[in-house]
């Protein structure tokens, strides 16, 4: 049943308008008569209805997660019932979701994209450390209002981690296209479900497109059972290889070789960012190039350039600068001995020309134009990017190291 405008719900919520539909619930935009505040609220779907044992679970569910007080978390304000509807009153959010971002902007520049998972990561941190999983992760529950703040929404479908998971029905909550294999397989589920459809959003995030679909529902979800993600560069060429790497991680069929942790997830993530982790993410104003939508318009950096350090580059850059004006400076007094050198003796031409020779040889053998900082990076796929770069690696030994993992490079030369 939709509720019409003027509706009012518990003498207390006048329902606006219609402003979404999911497959559990209806959602409206009203006005709280008591508190004079604008809210949305959560109706369930008729059809649901006559699950009592499902009706109850909702209703405990959606209190526990009314407990949640976090910036990045859609704020519960009530539940309740007015004859036979059953609804959620919360926070209204004035903004865009992130599915919306991703169809309208060209690509979303690589921080801004990292720092909204950032904000993502924390309200998961939050929820995880209360037993509760997210279970319905996907970019069109993502929320980010007109001040750049990342609000994740829906956590009121979410279920407790000691209760047991649903099997994949007709009425299987959530979206497929972010199914983890184990939701698909109606299998428990735990806090890594909600990483592998994190790492979903990121991988849409990239590609401006998602790794499985199908003629139905069903189709999908085999494909998330039995197929392994793609690789994001082979749609984003641009893709930043490390970014790549924690998408595939994230994305692992086995959960056992995905990040065990949100927390695994977030410190990865905050050293790609190289940002205080006592800093406001939401006060960050690289978001506000999301308000309003439009392009984002960044310089054009080599996927390695990116991560390395920015005062390296600098220091770089003003080497190089020095380099090319010693080697002109070099070059014109070349010019002037060889001159001098042919009017003094013709003799002399052929050894000046031999010594040039040998010269520019060595210079183009040994001198690279541009040495990328690989530090941190994990060596296969520096190597894998060798030839792009211009570049020959050589391993030249192995050793541990309690700041990096196994197979990443930890010093160069």
């Amino acid at each position: 049943m939709i509720l019409k405008k003027g509706t009012v719900l518990d003498n207390r919520y006048v329902i606006i308008d219609k402003i979404g539909a999911g497959g559990m619930a209806i959602v409206y935009k009203a006005q709280c008569k008591r508190l004079n505040r604008i809210v949305a609220i959560k109706v369930l779907r008729e059809e649901l209805l006559e699950d009592e044992n499902f009706v109850e679970k909702f209703k405990a569910e959606a209190q526990q997660v009314a407990s949640l007080v976090h910036p990045n978390i859609v704020n519960i304000y009530d539940v309740g019932q007015d004859g036979d509807t059953h609804y959620i009153a919360m926070e209204y959010i004035e903004g865009r979701t992130l599915k919306e971002i991703i169809q309208k902007v060209d690509q979303i520049e690589e921080k801004v994209a990292l720092t909204i998972v950032y904000s993502i990561i924390s309200a998961l941190l939050s929820a995880h450390k209360n037993d509760i999983i997210h279970r319905d992760l996907k970019s069109k529950n993502i929320m980010i209002n007109e001040d750049g703040i990342v609000k994740v929404a829906d956590f009121g479908i979410a279920k407790a981690t000691s209760s047991s998971t649903i099997s994949m029905t007709t009425n299987a909550i959530g979206s497929v296209h972010y199914f983890s294999p184990e939701q698909a397989k109606g299998e428990a589920i735990d806090v890594r479900s909600d990483i592998y459809s994190l790492g979903i959003i990121m991988y849409e995030m990239f590609t401006k497109t998602l790794p499985f679909d199908g003629e139905n529902p069903v189709n999908v979800a085999l494909k998330h059972v039995t197929e392994t993600v793609p690789k994001p560069s082979l749609i984003n060429k641009t893709i930043n290889p490390a970014v790549e790497r924690i998408i595939i991680k994230a994305t692992r069929r086995e959960k056992e070789n995905r990040y065990q942790t949100v927390l695994e997830l977030e410190k990865e993530v905050e050293t790609f960012l190289e940002i205080n982790k006592k800093r406001s993410i939401s006060d960050n104003e690289i978001f506000k190039k999301l308000t309003p939508v439009a392009p984002v318009e960044e310089p054009k950096q080599t996927d390695l350039e990116y991560i390395s350090n920015e005062m390296a580059k600098k220091t770089n850059r003003e080497r190089k600068m020095s380099y090319s004006r010693d080697e002109e400076r070099s070059a014109e007094n070349d010019t002037k001995l060889i001159v001098s050198a042919i009017i003094t003796s013709l003799m002399i031409i052929g050894i000046l020309l031999f010594g040039m020779l040998k010269y520019m040889n060595y210079m183009n053998e040994k001198i690279v134009t541009r040495i990328p900082n690989l530090i941190g990076i994990e060596y296969i796929t520096a190597k894998e990017n060798e030839k792009a770069l211009g570049i020959t690696l050589n391993l030249i030994g192995e050793e541990f190291n309690e700041d990096h993992e196994k197979g990443i490079i930890i010093d160069q030369d």
